[in-house]
């Protein structure tokens, strides 16, 4: 939960809110899959500050930057 103050800012900048309920509900079903390794490929925006990420999350890295190579 955050506060309403919190959430306006949150959403000005188009970052949604996850719902507890399904946060929680994803969570256990996350837990009660196992230990299979699974690779996760994300995308993102490039900085506007020109910064560049470390992990490649200044949306120049591939999955090498992001550290997930096998």
């Amino acid at each position: 939960m955050v506060t309403p103050e919190l959430a306006r800012e949150y959403a000005r900048r188009g970052v949604g809110l996850l719902d507890p309920d399904a946060a929680v509900a994803a969570l256990l079903h996350e837990i009660a899959a196992g230990d299979e390794p699974q690779v996760v490929f994300a995308g993102s925006v490039a900085d506007p500050t020109g910064g560049t990420g470390a992990d490649g999350a200044d949306g120049t890295g591939g999955p090498e930057a992001a550290g997930t190579t096998p």
